[in-house]
C-alpha cells in the first residue's frame, strides 16, 4: 500500500498508509475508491483538504434521517470516484452544499482552493434562496439554468446528477408527498438528463428508485417475481454464455459473454409499451458480448446468426448510425436454445465504458485533457438547447419542449452526400431543412425523399435520403408549425415571422404612442423625443425605439402603460435631483470602526468598547460573530465562518465572546457578488430591486466576460441580515440573473 502525508487543517501533520486509521472512517473508504479507479492522477492532499473543509462548514447539522451531514456529500464524491472523476471534480462534490447550506461564500472557496473548483461548487448551488410564483416554475428555471452550465462545465452537471442519485437513496426518509414529487422529477427530468449524456448507470440506478417510491405496490410485485425467477434464469443465462463462449472461440474471436439483467423500470416500461405480461417479459434473455476491435463486432454478429436464427430482418446497428449520446454498439434478437428469444449486443471495450459511463468517459482528466471532438459531440445537443431556448421567454414552455427532446427517440436520414443526420422521431423534411441551416430552412420550397418528390410533412424514417429544394424568395409558412417538432424549426419559423411583422408593428406602434401622448395632453412634457426616449429604454427592457414600438404594435404592452412610465420616470427624476448631493455625501460616511454602542455589538457583557468591523468578512446584524483581540486596537469584529478566524494560522486565544444587541437600529456595510448575461436594462432591473427594500447602493463595480456574462460587484448599506437576504432575493427573480451571493470583500 503506498505511503501517503495527509494533513487535517488546523492539526498537527500526519503520516501513514493511505486509507488505514489516520482518517475518518467515510474518508478511509472514499480513498479506497478513488484509488481503485485512478490513483496515480489524483493529488489526494486536495480531497482531504477539501473533506474536513466540507466537515467544518456543515458542523452540527444533520440531514432528515438523522445522519450527520457531511456524509451525504462524502457519498456524492464515492458515486463520482467510479466515474474516474478528477480531484478537482471530487473536491467540489465534497464542498457541493457549503454556499448553499452555510456561511462558506465563493470568495473563501477560491481563497481556500481555486476559482475552477469555486465555481464548480458554485454552479451545482441550488436555486432554493430564488423565488417563484409556483413549483413548476422554479423547476423550469431550474432546468434552464442547469443546461446553461452544462454547456460551461460538464461536471457541474455531473456533481449534481450524483447529488441527486445519493439523494434518491435517501427518500424514505421525507414524507410521501415529497418522497413522490422528487421521484417523479427524476424520471421526468434526471434520469433522461442521464440518458442523454450517455450515462446508463446512473440512468438506471435513478429509475429504479425513482420507481420505488413512486409506485411501491408495482415495484414490490416486479422484484419479488424477479427475485422468484433468479436462480432458474441464472442457470440459462450460464448456459448461453457457455456455448456462444465455445462457439466465438473457435472462430478465434477472443470474447467476453456477460449475462445482461434488466432493471425493473425498464421491465414495467416494456410490459406497459407493448402490453405484455411479466413472463412474456422475462423470457427474453438478454446478453452483452465484448469484443477486442470493431471488425470483430460485426464478425460475431454474422457467427451468432449462423448458430442461433435470428427474429426480424435487420439488425440494429448503433455503430454506424451512433444515437445522439455517442452510444454505439450491435443489437440483434435471436432465437436461442428452446426456442425462446435472447437480446444480444456486440460492442468493442471502449463502446462498453461509453455505454455505462457515456460523456465521462470521454473526460480525459490526466493532464488536464480531452477529447475535443467526441466531448463535443457528446455535449452538442445541450449546446442546440442554448440556441433554441434563447427565444423562449415562458420557462414551462422551455420545460415541456426539453422534456420532450430529452425522451424523444431519433430517426436517422442521409444528405445527397451520405452524411448522416439525427432527427427527432416524426421529423420531417422541414425539420431536416433547418437542421443544416436556417437559410436552407427559410428558403425550403419543397423536398425529394430517396429521389421522390415528397409533401413537406412527411415523417421521415431512418435511412432515408433527403434533399431540399430551395427558391430565393420563398418564405416559411406559418401552417408548418403544425407539423415540425424539432424546437430549432419551431423557433426559426416564429423568428421569421416577428421580422416579416416588425415594420408594420413599428409604424403602428409610433401612432398609437403619440395618440395617447396627445390624449393626455402630456405634449408639454416631451415625452416622445428621441432623445429621452432613448434614455428610458431600460424601463421597458427593449434595445432600441423599434423594438418598443413593435411591441406596442403588437398589443404587448399598452401605449397608456408606457406614457405612465415615461411620465412617472420625468417626475421622479425632477425631485431626485434635490436631494441627490445630500444622499451622496451620506452614503460615504459609515464607518467600520468605533465604540461597540454605535454597532449595536456587546462584547463579554460590555457594551463600550473600541471595535472594528473586520473589512475580510464584513458582519452585518444578525451574523453569528466573535471577536479578535488586537494589540492597542481594541476588537476586531469577524463572522465566525470568516477565512481567517477559521485558518490554522489564527491565534484561537485571543478570540473573545461577543453579541449583537437586540432590536438595534443601525446601517452595515456588505457586498453582493452577481453573474449576470449582458443585456439592455438588467443594470437598472438590480437598482429597482434594491431600492424597493429601501436599501441604498454605495459603490457598484462590473467586470465583463468574453461570454456575455458579466460579473457586478454592488457594495449596500443594510439594517441587517435579514434585510440583505432580501435584497438578494429579489434580484434572483430577475431575468438573466444566473446566481447572486453574499461577497466577503470590500
Amino acid at each position: 500500500m503506498q505511503e501517503k502525508a495527509f494533513e487535517k487543517p488546523g492539526n498537527k501533520r500526519f503520516t501513514g498508509p493511505v486509507c488505514k486509521s489516520n482518517l475518518p472512517k467515510e474518508l478511509d473508504i472514499l480513498i479506497e475508491n478513488i484509488l481503485a479507479a485512478q490513483p496515480e492522477s489524483i493529488d489526494f492532499d486536495l480531497i482531504v483538504r477539501a473533506y474536513y473543509f466540507a466537515e467544518n462548514a456543515h458542523k452540527g447539522q444533520l440531514r432528515v434521517s438523522g445522519d450527520k451531514y457531511l456524509i451525504h456529500p462524502v457519498e456524492v464524491a464515492n458515486i463520482l470516484s467510479g466515474m474516474k472523476a478528477d480531484d478537482k471534480m471530487l473536491a467540489a462534490a465534497l464542498m457541493h452544499d457549503v454556499i448553499e447550506d452555510t456561511s462558506v461564500s465563493h470568495a473563501q472557496i477560491a481563497e481556500e482552493f481555486s476559482e475552477e473548483i469555486a465555481e464548480l461548487v458554485e454552479g451545482v448551488t441550488k436555486l432554493s434562496r430564488m423565488s417563484f410564483s409556483s413549483y413548476e416554475e422554479r423547476k423550469a428555471e431550474n432546468a434552464r439554468k442547469m443546461i446553461f452550465a452544462i454547456t460551461k462545465d460538464v461536471r457541474v452537471i455531473l456533481i449534481k446528477l450524483a447529488d441527486r442519485l445519493h439523494n434518491l437513496k435517501t427518500l424514505q426518509y421525507l414524507p410521501d408527498d415529497k418522497q413522490k414529487r422528487i421521484a417523479q422529477d427524476t424520471l421526468d427530468f434526471f434520469a433522461p438528463l442521464a440518458h442523454r449524456l450517455g450515462i446508463y448507470s446512473m440512468k438506471n440506478e435513478m429509475e429504479d428508485l425513482a420507481f420505488k417510491h413512486l409506485m411501491p405496490d408495482i415495484y414490490r410485485e416486479i422484484s419479488h417475481k424477479v427475485e422468484m425467477r433468479k436462480s432458474e434464469r441464472e442457470e440459462e443465462i450460464h448456459e448461453l454464455i457457455v456455448e456462444l463462449t465455445k462457439v466465438l472461440k473457435a472462430m478465434d474471436i477472443d470474447a467476453t459473454v456477460q449475462g445482461r439483467a434488466k432493471h425493473l423500470y425498464s421491465i414495467y416500461k416494456k410490459m406497459k409499451r407493448d402490453n405484455l405480461n411479466f413472463n412474456q417479459i422475462m423470457d427474453l434473455m438478454a446478453l452483452r458480448v465484448i469484443v477486442p476491435n470493431l471488425k470483430d463486432c460485426y464478425s460475431t454478429i454474422g457467427i451468432i446468426h449462423l448458430v442461433w436464427k435470428p427474429m426480424g430482418e435487420r439488425i440494429k446497428d448503433y455503430i454506424s448510425r451512433p444515437k445522439q449520446n455517442m452510444y454505439r454498439s450491435l443489437h440483434t434478437v435471436v432465437f436461442g436454445p428452446k426456442h425462446k428469444p435472447v437480446e444480444i449486443q456486440v460492442r468493442t471495450e471502449e463502446m462498453h465504458r461509453v455505454a455505462e459511463y457515456g460523456v465521462c468517459a470521454h473526460w480525459l482528466y490526466k493532464e488536464g485533457t480531452k477529447k475535443p471532438s467526441v466531448f463535443d459531440q457528446h455535449l452538442a445537443f445541450f449546446r442546440n438547447v442554448v440556441d433554441w431556448q434563447a427565444g423562449t421567454m415562458d420557462a414551462r414552455e422551455f420545460m415541456d419542449t426539453l422534456t420532450i427532446e430529452l425522451l424523444s427517440e431519433e430517426v436517422f436520414v442521409f444528405t445527397p452526400k451520405g452524411e448522416v443526420v439525427a432527427l427527432p422521431i416524426k421529423a420531417t423534411p422541414v425539420d431536416f431543412a433547418y437542421h443544416i441551416h436556417t437559410e436552407v430552412g427559410d428558403t425550403c420550397k419543397g423536398a425529394r425523399v430517396n429521389g421522390q418528390i415528397a409533401p413537406l410533412d412527411r415523417q421521415l424514417k431512418s435511412g432515408d435520403i433527403v434533399e431540399i429544394i430551395t427558391q430565393k424568395r420563398t418564405t416559411p409558412s406559418l401552417d408548418w408549425l403544425s407539423f415540425v417538432v424539432s424546437p430549432a424549426a419551431r423557433s426559426k419559423i416564429k423568428q421569421f415571422h416577428r421580422k416579416l411583422d416588425f415594420e408594420d408593428n413599428v409604424e403602428s406602434g409610433r401612432l398609437l404612442l403619440e395618440k395617447e401622448e396627445k390624449r393626455g395632453g402630456l405634449q408639454a412634457l416631451e415625452l416622445l423625443t428621441e432623445h429621452y426616449l432613448k434614455s428610458k429604454l431600460s424601463i421597458f427592457n427593449y434595445q432600441n425605439i423599434n423594438a418598443l414600438y413593435a411591441a406596442i404594435g403588437r398589443g404587448d404592452i399598452s401605449p397608456k402603460v408606457v406614457i405612465k412610465k415615461l411620465k412617472d420616470t420625468l417626475v421622479h427624476k425632477l425631485k431626485s435631483k434635490q436631494t441627490h448631493a445630500r444622499k451622496l455625501s451620506l452614503l460615504q460616511k459609515i464607518p467600520l470602526e468605533g465604540d461597540s454602542r454605535d454597532f449595536g455589538i456587546i462584547v463579554d457583557g460590555l457594551d463600550n468598547v473600541k471595535i472594528k468591523i473586520a473589512k475580510c468578512c464584513l458582519p452585518i446584524h444578525g451574523d453569528r460573530i466573535v471577536g479578535y483581540v488586537t494589540k492597542g486596537s481594541g476588537i476586531t469584529i469577524h463572522r465566525k465562518m470568516c477565512k481567517h478566524v477559521t485558518s490554522k494560522t489564527f491565534d484561537k486565544e485571543r478570540l473573545t465572546k461577543v453579541s449583537w444587541l437586540a432590536g438595534f437600529d443601525g446601517r452595515y456595510l456588505s457586498s453582493i457578488d452577481l453573474w449576470v448575461l449582458d443585456r439592455i436594462g438588467l443594470l437598472n432591473d438590480l437598482t429597482n430591486a434594491v431600492a424597493e427594500t429601501k436599501v441604498n447602493i454605495s459603490d457598484l463595480k462590473m467586470h465583463p466576460s468574453s461570454d456575455k456574462t458579466v460579473r457586478i460587484r454592488l457594495r449596500v448599506q443594510v439594517k441587517n441580515k435579514r434585510a440583505l437576504e432580501k435584497v438578494i432575493g429579489l434580484m434572483l427573480k430577475i431575468p438573466d440573473v444566473l446566481d447572486v451571493s453574499r461577497s466577503v470583500r470590500m
